[in-house]
């Protein structure tokens, strides 16, 4: 249950969120407002489609619920986003190893503005 930052180009990990709690599988119901349907540009798939924070979209496949995309309004002006897409997404048990951290990781994060800028928006709203 704790959120860490790693950085594979300079090899930086540590804890940035101890004790997060895990995303209730109903996050977007207090947040959001369905828009209906619509086909995911990317990768086609019909999506239901979720506003939420003004700026962001989220994309969850129409037969499955499972995540499709989620794009962010990066520039004031609209003209350009962000996408995270989730190509492949199932519900299969990881192998353990997966999640292995290395020891650095434990150690919380020396610049936590990023931490305390997210924080001060879950405040908010």
């Amino acid at each position: 249950n704790n959120f860490y930052q790693y950085s594979p180009d300079t090899g930086t990990c540590c804890l940035s969120f101890p004790n997060l709690a895990p995303t209730p599988p109903d996050w977007l119901v207090n947040i959001s407002t369905s828009t209906g349907t619509a086909r995911y540009d990317i990768t086609g798939q019909i999506s239901t489609v979720w506003q939420f924070l003004d700026v962001h979209t989220y994309y969850a496949d129409v037969s499955t619920g499972l995540p499709v995309g989620e794009r962010g309004i990066a520039d004031p002006n609209g003209v350009w986003s962000t996408d995270l897409l989730w190509y492949s997404v199932n519900t299969q048990t990881f192998n353990g190893d997966v999640f292995a951290l290395a020891e650095q990781c434990s150690k919380p994060c020396l610049d936590n503005t990023g931490r305390d800028i997210m924080l001060n928006r879950l405040k908010t709203h």
